[in-house]
């Protein structure tokens, strides 16, 4: 396999979706940043630079292009980009500049031999003036090793000393951001999924305006949720997902996160339901539903609103029945077994005419539900009849099962 180096015209072997690249993208390699790590410009047809990449070797494929009078070069690896900031190893004479004293590199070029031009600065960047044809030896590239340091702290968990290193690093090439990102994501597999969450929050904390940096960290955190759902950690879960939809990310990505929050919101509110919670439940049902309201959430909630009315009705707290079973209808959450309890509970707060609607309401939707019927009967014989509030009808029939379940 041919070595690439920089220069070279390289095709992408792989989707990298979060980048807008495709596979089978074309790009030039136009820097190389820590080891095995190139930075790949990718251009239109037109030549217009449309992406940049920080990619491994194994991402690339190798391009054999015939140059037309392009100039062979034996550099295979810079010494310096423009506008890094290096360092002078030795003084210059010729030029007034003596070791120690920083440059930024204007301009580099590989012929005769490699060799770049310097903006020379003081402390508080004020010029000094210019150097000119410097060797790569005669500098150190201050961008480069800060760069490279901070690369090494932030792949050994050392979180503190990454960010300052790379702070630093990024004070002098502020580009550096693209290589740094580019690291995390080729290094994701082996580093796993919660190292690699830390290290794009180390960046967007570092670079909080980087929208490609907080896209992959709404992504991240998107996964880890998805990952501990399935491992039946809810609570774990819901703390990613809570993470992922505060970031600002792209409406793609906002409605996956959305959707997920959503469907772990709603299997909390089921728990919790077969835990007999049902105040808990309805909590968890309307934060799924002002998350994602789409119909099953909404059915969701009309059925949590049921489950509270039937436990309502079970301890004997009637107006707080009525009031979830009116709040289920208004869901949609329409039933037999709904209209047919909540007749009983406007029957034990003395709202009979209401109760002998809701009844009929009841047989229309289950004209030979003899349990309605009879309901129905006992009610309208009570009304037609002088008697005391003590008779009230104490052995109505209910006709669910409120520990069955219908989330969806």
């Amino acid at each position: 396999m041919n070595e690439i180096k920089l220069l070279d015209v390289v095709e992408l072997k792989e989707d990298l979706p979060a980048q807008g690249l495709r596979q089978g993208a074309v790009g030039t390699v136009v820097e190389q940043w820590a080891e095995d790590v190139f930075e790949v410009e990718f251009s239109d047809t037109q030549g217009r630079a449309y992406a940049f990449s920080a990619l491994r070797p194994e991402q690339l494929a190798l391009l054999q292009v015939q140059q037309k009078d392009a100039a062979p070069t034996e550099l295979g690896k810079k010494q310096a980009s423009e506008e890094d900031v290096v360092e002078l190893t030795e003084s210059l004479p010729e030029y007034g500049f003596v070791r120690g004293q920083r440059g930024i590199v204007i301009s580099g070029y590989t012929e005769p031999a490699e060799a770049y031009d310097l903006a020379m600065e003081d402390e508080s960047g004020d010029s000094l003036g210019f150097a000119y044809s410097v060797k790569p030896s005669q500098f150190v590239n201050v961008s480069k090793k800060l760069l490279e340091e901070g690369l090494d702290f932030l792949f050994g968990g050392e979180w503190l000393k990454a960010e300052k290193k790379l702070k630093a690093a990024l004070g002098f090439t502020p580009k550096a951001r693209d290589a740094i990102l580019g690291s995390i994501l080729v290094n994701s597999e082996e580093n796993g999924l919660e190292a690699t969450t830390e290290c794009l929050l180390l960046l967007c904390r570092i670079v909080p305006g980087y929208e490609i940096a907080r896209e992959n960290l709404a992504i991240a955190f998107l996964n880890l949720g998805v990952r501990e759902a399935e491992q039946g950690n809810l609570e774990g879960a819901l703390d990613s997902l809570w993470h992922a939809i505060g970031i600002e990310s792209s409406p793609a990505t906002t409605a996956k996160v959305q959707e997920n929050l959503a469907a772990v919101l709603i299997e909390s509110a089921a728990q919790a339901h077969l835990q007999g919670n049902e105040e808990k439940s309805l909590m968890w049902m309307r934060t799924a539903r002002s998350v994602w309201p789409d119909p099953i959430t909404l059915h969701n909630l009309g059925y949590t609103y049921a489950n509270l009315a039937f436990a309502q009705m079970k301890a004997g707290n009637y107006n707080e029945a009525i009031m979830a079973f009116e709040a289920a209808e208004m869901a949609g959450f329409v039933r037999r077994e709904l209209l047919n309890d909540y007749a009983i509970a406007l029957i034990e707060v003395g709202r009979r005419e209401e109760a002998l609607y809701a009844f009929e309401r009841a047989l229309d939707l289950a004209p030979d539900n003899h349990v309605i019927k009879q309901n129905l009967a006992r009610l309208q014989n009570e009304q037609s009849s002088d008697f005391c509030k003590a008779d009230r009808l104490n052995n109505v029939s209910h006709t669910t099962d409120s520990n069955a379940s219908e989330y969806y």
